[in-house]
């Protein structure tokens, strides 16, 4: 008698799936960020000095964010670190509808960034899982560039239509995406590790 094997998150397509989500929501302002800044100079009237504050703080968040997991990972659950991330990052865009501050805004961005950067680890971390790595980071790339593309293409129509309050609303929005996507994660699973997987017993 063989008792099936229980199924392992290196061989489950829907946390493959969910690792993508995590990773496109992550990427929300990074891959979109050159259209976006030239918005915020817009409508918020920034220097160009302010402008390139706003983009680095946004890239040192992700960054710090990003070394946190490589070193704290072995310790942190994915569904925790995606769920704070979830939060940061959602908190900080509708704060964005508000703030006219530069340094404020600056803050607010950074955060936003932070936040970001833990989706942005865990998403990667999970798709490394998939028995299929190489092709399944692929169409995760592919994926990536085609929001990317047509992110850029919305906004100017979007920033003319509605405002940058509303953009900021709508990338709040998008964050949320992440709770459901985090569901997929093993509840006790940890960034970096992987479940063992059970050998059959032969009797």
């Amino acid at each position: 008698m063989t008792p099936a094997a229980p199924a392992s998150p290196r061989t489950t397509r829907g946390l493959t799936i969910a690792g993508m989500i995590l990773v496109v929501v992550g990427m929300q302002v990074f891959i979109i960020q050159p259209g976006l800044i030239a918005i915020f100079v817009e409508r918020m009237a920034l220097s160009e000095d302010w402008a390139g504050y706003i983009a680095s703080g946004e890239m040192a968040g992700i960054a710090a964010a990003t070394i946190i997991v490589a070193l704290a990972g072995a310790r942190v659950p994915w569904r925790t670190a995606v769920r704070a991330g979830t939060v940061l990052t959602c908190a900080a865009n509708l704060a964005s509808i508000w703030i006219s501050e530069p340094a404020l805004f600056l803050v607010a961005r950074s955060i936003a960034g932070f936040g970001c950067g833990f989706l942005i680890s865990i998403g990667y971390s999970v798709v490394g899982l998939s028995a299929n790595a190489d092709r399944d980071f692929g169409r995760l790339i592919s994926l990536v560039l085609v929001y990317g593309a047509a992110g850029i293409f919305i906004l100017p129509s979007a920033n003319n239509a509605f405002g940058l309050g509303a953009i900021m609303f709508a990338l709040a929005v998008l964050t949320l995406v992440a709770i459901p996507a985090s569901l997929r994660l093993p509840a006790g699973e940890i960034a970096g590790r992987t479940e063992p997987v059970e050998q059959p017993v032969r009797y």
